[in-house]
């Protein structure tokens, strides 16, 4: 467990998230303009992926 005493680590660690940050902020302005063109219908009902992957995510 040395390499937590490590600057190299840390620096390393703080870029991965960084970038993870950056590229989670890109993907929700892409399905908001994606999003932007649906019905409104389409909007305020859940579809059944949506459904599906909220009803998989309940049994973990």
């Amino acid at each position: 467990m040395e390499f937590l005493n490590s600057a190299d680590f840390w620096i390393g660690l703080v870029k991965i998230v960084w970038i993870n940050i950056i590229l989670s902020g890109d993907n929700a302005v892409v399905i908001a303009l994606a999003a932007r063109s649906l019905p409104p219908r389409s909007k305020s009902k859940p579809s059944c992926l949506a459904r599906a992957l909220r009803w998989c995510c309940a049994l973990f």
